[in-house]
């Protein structure tokens, strides 16, 4: 699913880099790379508050499962990432070309 919504909304911001008339590859790579860095920094924080177990890969994804609205919650710290990028690129001023 984290996959999905990162190639989504990537997607989202080559289509607004395209408007703008900037390169496409580069705000999709940044988006990428946003939503990701903001997905695990958020998420190591989150565990880092919540989770007071051993911290073993298993004990951690156990904890996950049985606490779906954690995930939800990480995947928002993803989004605020795609959000930041997005941002930025609305600031820029649109394409001058005739189409």
């Amino acid at each position: 699913m984290d996959i999905l919504l990162s190639i989504f909304c990537s997607w989202r911001n080559g289509q607004l880099a395209k408007q703008k008339g900037v390169s496409v590859a580069k705000w999709v790579t940044l988006t990428f790379l946003a939503y990701f860095g903001f997905y695990l920094i958020g998420g190591t924080t989150l565990l880092g508050i919540m989770y007071n177990g051993p911290y073993t890969q298993s004990d951690i994804f156990m904890f996950m499962q049985s606490h779906p609205l954690l995930v939800v919650t990480i995947m928002f710290f993803g989004l605020g990432g795609y959000l930041l990028v997005r941002r930025i690129l609305e600031q820029m001023p649109d394409s001058q070309r005739e189409e």
